[in-house]
């Protein structure tokens, strides 16, 4: 399981503020207490997640005050969606070794009819790159509202169009600013798949 989160500052630019990533062996209903304190530490309270286990993880989320959705747009949409935004160089992306190996390892393969889809190559795995990807088309897509989150369950993500953590937020003041900025983010090489 994954989470990102992450914002939309000045309208452009998509930054990735935090990945969080469990691989099994783990609790199931551990990881979701854990990613749902995440969530709401940045003012997130409703996220998107695809039919993944049926009921069980709406039911959980629901649990821990946590709002889950069935997103509208499969996993190969959403790398799609993805491609013009680092294109264009407007994801900032951690400095993280699995999501970048995980993006340069995906292969996109045309159909008969046409079609692209994008995926990982069999036996490999690319839960942090979905993630990074419903993250970034989630924020760009819903800039203007104050919390959002999500595309595929089980990757998560949540999106603060503000750029500032919420519970700063909520103060009412600037004194999120004594935080200094926000985690540092890089930009990464385009990987070949991107390009076209």
């Amino acid at each position: 399981m994954t989470v990102g989160i992450g914002h939309v500052a000045d309208q452009q630019r998509i930054i990735v503020d935090a990945i969080r990533e469990r691989r099994a062996p783990f609790s199931p209903d551990d990881v979701v207490k854990e990613f749902s304190d995440t969530l709401k530490a940045y003012g997130v309270s409703r996220i998107y997640g695809d039919r993944f286990a049926a009921e069980w993880p709406r039911e959980r989320f629901r649990v821990h005050g946590i709002e889950y959705h069935v997103a509208a747009k499969t996993k190969s949409d959403l790398y799609l969606g993805l491609l013009p935004l680092l294109n264009s160089g407007r994801v900032e992306l951690l400095d993280h070794k699995r999501l970048v190996a995980q993006l340069c390892g995906l292969e996109r393969r045309t159909a008969r009819g046409g079609r692209d889809s994008i995926d990982h190559p069999p036996g490999a795995h690319d839960d942090i790159a979905n993630c990074l990807a419903g993250a970034a088309v989630t924020a760009v897509q819903t800039a203007a509202v104050d919390e959002v989150a999500i595309p595929h369950y089980p990757e998560l993500t949540g999106s603060n169009s503000s750029g500032i953590p919420a519970h700063y937020l909520r103060q009412g003041d600037d004194s999120w600013r004594q935080y200094g900025p926000l985690p540092d983010s890089i930009r990464t090489p385009i990987p070949s798949w991107l390009r076209g």
